[in-house]
């Protein structure tokens, strides 16, 4: 397990967590750490697992101060509460930042036909879940179509929802895709998709075959370039500020799990705000990931479009290209798909990739030390440094 964690003196409960006060603060074991995330001084959510096979369950341990842990154990009389710690627990699905995931699932009998056009198989299956923030389920209507369902922490969804539909129409006969919005609930943060066809960029990669990849990574790069000539002008837009910024907040982070890597990060940093690019601003994924491209002969979906920005099409290119780093480190595909997949990549890249480059590198990275058991601090500065 994790044995490294943030000396934060506003979460002191936080520092040096052994396997027994896991085990005291879930009343489970063993427990398997599965992710941080940490804001400085307000809060820390640890994701957890426990259990095995079906039995597996997730939960999140929860480090506050103690003024919001009284506040918390007076009005949440579902959390396991932990003095000595300063921590409470909470068993998937309750969470307290987000009470619209267990309403979701308490209700989903009712909403199916409202998300998925008709009643659902099955209850939804939990892909992926962020404590606090959201959670995606794969869900499968009668007629055997699958959805993918994501509940969202103060999501727009009708606003999404016109977002994706207008993004359409626009793309119509391209190589771009984007998923058809089958249902969404404004007032709950919650959107439905029909499910994405073909296989991801991830898949392809793993498979390795270079010129597969080549023409994949290629097809891929032409869908981007027709989401970055949309119109979209409500969009929020991205300046440099910005992109420093949560640069600077990745950096922090990794400087928590590895200071010489923090210190590598905010040379990248450095560099960076020495010499400002001139941006473009376009739609932007600003959150790409081969396995947010499902590619086919005559298109390539985009899923995962709630990030979109405003933005230069440079930082997507860049975001994509670190993250085939992350293959060989985690195991998800080899070094030879890397170098397939990064000569078309490279060959497509603008003016501003070298400064784009550096600042994807810090969200790799930064991705590694979230991850618990992901990567060593040593592969996390080779990301940094490649």
């Amino acid at each position: 397990m994790r044995t490294s964690f943030p000396d934060d003196p506003a979460l002191i409960g936080l520092q040096t967590l052994s396997e027994g006060d896991l085990a005291r603060i879930t009343g489970a074991a063993p427990v398997e750490v599965l992710r941080l995330r940490h804001h400085p001084g307000l809060r820390a959510a640890l994701h957890v697992a426990f259990g095995t096979g079906r039995r597996r369950q997730q939960g999140v341990i929860w480090f506050l101060s103690p003024m919001k842990l009284s506040h918390l154990q007076a009005t949440r009389p579902h959390l396991r509460v932990d003095p000595e710690r300063s921590a409470v627990f909470e068993v998937f699905p309750m969470d307290h930042r987000l009470p619209e995931l267990a309403a979701f699932l308490t209700d989903s009998e009712a909403l199916a036909p409202r998300l998925i056009g008709a009643s659902a198989r099955a209850a939804p299956q939990l892909v992926r879940y962020r404590p606090g923030l959201s959670a995606t389920f794969r869900w499968v209507s009668d007629a055997g179509l699958p959805h993918f369902v994501k509940v969202a922490r103060k999501m727009d969804s009708q606003a999404h929802a016109d977002l994706q539909n207008h993004l359409r129409q626009q793309s119509e006969g391209s190589m771009l895709a984007l998923p058809e919005v089958t249902g969404c609930l404004a007032d709950r943060g919650i959107i439905a998709y029909a499910a994405a066809k073909g296989e991801t960029l991830e898949e392809l990669l793993a498979r390795g075959d270079r010129e597969v990849i080549a023409d994949a990574v290629s097809r891929c790069h032409e869908a981007l370039r027709v989401l970055w000539s949309c119109d979209t002008p409500d969009l929020p837009g991205m300046e440099v500020a910005d992109y420093l910024r949560a640069a600077r907040r990745a950096a922090a982070f990794i400087a928590e799990a590895d200071q010489n890597a923090g210190t590598l990060a905010q040379g990248i940093i450095a560099g960076c705000e020495a010499a400002p690019p001139m941006l473009r601003k376009v739609p932007i994924h600003a959150d790409l990931k081969p396995d947010h491209l499902f590619v086919e002969p005559s298109r390539v979906t985009l899923i995962d479009t709630e990030s979109l920005k405003r933005g230069d099409p440079g930082f997507d290119l860049a975001l994509l290209d670190a993250r085939l780093d992350l293959g060989p480190v985690m195991g998800t595909f080899p070094e030879a798909s890397v170098l397939s997949a990064r000569r078309v990549l490279r060959a497509a890249t603008g003016p501003n990739a070298l400064w784009f480059q550096g600042l994807a590198k810090i969200h790799a990275a930064k991705f590694l030390a979230q991850n618990a058991g992901s990567a060593t601090a040593e592969s996390i500065r080779k990301v940094l440094s490649s």
